[in-house]
């Protein structure tokens, strides 16, 4: 396989991103459009949305909140 096969591999359509993330398909083309989810569009018009797998990658990094343990609550000592 060479690069040029890795590379159109790597692009997830849009209907591929919320199978992964099982979501709806509305949700990915919002993340699109609000510059949350990086991707490129190929073909003529609005064309077609392509998401490369490193652009998937990082938006669940980024996306990735960690919950921190809660600290007991101090109590006054009298």
């Amino acid at each position: 396989m060479d690069s040029t096969e890795n590379e159109r591999e790597s692009l997830l359509t849009a209907a591929e991103v919320p199978a992964r993330l099982r979501c709806s398909r509305a949700l990915v083309y919002q993340l699109c459009e609000r510059g949350r989810l990086s991707h490129m569009r190929l073909g003529v018009g609005r064309g077609t949305i392509r998401i490369s797998l490193r652009d998937f990658n990082l938006f669940l990094e980024a996306s990735h909140i960690d919950v921190q343990t809660p600290e007991p609550p101090i109590t006054s000592c009298s």
